[in-house]
């Protein structure tokens, strides 16, 4: 999680969730339709399940 204050009344929030696609996007929807959230989205990227080398 990173947390970052752009200025006195906004701050930025970073998470970085693992596992399922669908309990993670339930999990992002809920955040994103909390009171004072003001813009929120959704990025998936495919994790490998190989460790390259």
């Amino acid at each position: 999680m990173l947390h970052v204050h752009l200025d006195e009344r906004s701050c930025l929030e970073v998470s970085l969730p693992k596992g399922q696609k669908s309990r993670v996007e339930h999990f992002a929807s809920h955040l994103i339709g909390q009171r004072g959230v003001r813009c929120g989205r959704l990025v998936v990227i495919p994790a490998s399940t190989e460790i390259d080398m």
